[in-house]
């Protein structure tokens, strides 16, 4: 890690649910809610929103854009 770099805590996942599954979800940057839902990044990408792919076993994959 670079001297001043921030280290997160392991985000709360427990918005997730069988409905966010092979789907690509965006965060708020405080992880307190889901902002979008799509099917592809494009769909959920914009400002300053934390996404991840969610896998089927409710897994998730992060993805910095």
């Amino acid at each position: 890690m670079k001297k001043g770099e921030k280290v997160i805590s392991a985000p709360d996942l427990s918005l997730l649910n069988e409905q966010h599954a092979n789907k690509w979800v965006a965060f708020s940057s405080d992880y307190k809610k889901i902002v979008a839902v799509g099917d592809n990044l494009a769909d959920v990408s914009g400002d300053s929103r934390v996404v991840m792919k969610v896998l089927p076993k409710l897994g998730y994959a992060p993805v910095v854009i």
